[in-house]
């Protein structure tokens, strides 16, 4: 279920259930390819491991030319980083 908020920035999202019956967890994704998309998993998965399998998009994926933008900050923020 969404909701927006009053600001409409964010989206007020309920945690579905994964394939063990667990609350999923919210994460946002770091990828070039999906920048700043949010998703959820498995509360059991972590770098290399799938948990039970469960992964389930929160967001709509961003346009190209907006995907490419986000994924340019990114690189240049670790580039700065570093």
């Amino acid at each position: 279920m969404r909701k927006e908020p009053p600001g409409g920035e964010e989206l007020a999202v309920a945690a579905p259930h994964c394939y063990c019956g667990r609350l999923a967890r919210l994460q946002t994704s770091w990828t070039e390819s999906n920048p700043f998309r949010r998703f959820f998993v498995c509360p059991k998965s972590e770098r290399g491991k799938n948990g039970c399998g469960f992964f389930v998009w929160v967001d709509i994926e961003m346009p190209r030319r907006e995907r490419a933008l986000m994924a340019w900050l990114l690189r240049t923020k670790r580039e700065v980083e570093d």
